[in-house]
């Protein structure tokens, strides 16, 4: 008789949770690194403990998901630690899309607020603001009053969506859990040993 075997991923802890412990332990490792500016694990916890905070009072529901418009910047990455921080799911649109694209998927995204940074913003923002309530924009790098405390994360079994192409139909969101997340980044930890090598790095932006 064949019995068919399902293995079954355990989750146990969220990546957040490993962004912290690897602050703690070496916070002056560089973390995020992009053209021209770098992020240490010390200064990305900072950063994105604030943001998560103003995530939270800002989204206040556990089932909503933000988009975040994506630059080659430290800050795209910075804003998905902080996501994943306040357990709130997020969805990344490429800012180097034509304008009305951007303003498509986000339109097709339902998300609850868009993250954004003020600091080399696309020419094309202030267009696409006119099509976004202004209460839903949130300014990545936006001087957030400080929070050093980890916040306690909706409960979410999402940690990002991706969009399809809609190549064939209308694009649509698909859901990424937390597990999948965290067993890449144990597989890829394992293999270029970031916790040994002061040289390496969590994010490439």
């Amino acid at each position: 008789m064949n019995v068919e075997v399902k293995k079954v991923y355990s989750c146990p802890e969220v990546l957040g949770e490993r962004i912290v412990k690897m602050a703690s332990v070496y916070p002056d490792f560089p973390a995020v690194c992009s053209d021209d500016a770098t992020l240490t694990f010390g200064a990305l916890l900072k950063q994105s403990l604030s943001l998560a905070h103003v995530l939270q009072a800002r989204i206040g529901d556990a089932g909503e998901a933000v988009a975040i418009l994506g630059q080659r910047r430290v800050e795209t990455p910075l804003a998905m630690v902080a996501c994943l921080l306040a357990g709130v799911p997020f969805l990344v649109i490429d800012a180097s899309y034509p304008l009305r694209r951007v303003i498509d998927l986000w339109q097709l995204s339902n998300c609850a607020a868009l993250l954004y940074c003020e600091q080399g913003a696309t020419a094309d923002l202030p267009a696409l603001a006119g099509e976004i309530d202004p209460e839903r924009l949130i300014a990545i790098d936006h001087a957030w009053p400080p929070n050093d405390d980890v916040p306690r994360p909706f409960h979410n079994e999402t940690a990002y969506f991706l969009m399809t192409s809609g190549t064939t139909g209308q694009p649509k969101r698909v859901r990424v859990g937390e597990a999948p997340l965290v067993h890449s980044s144990t597989g890829m930890s394992r293999h270029f040993m970031w916790s040994r090598d002061p040289a390496s790095r969590c994010f490439q932006a």
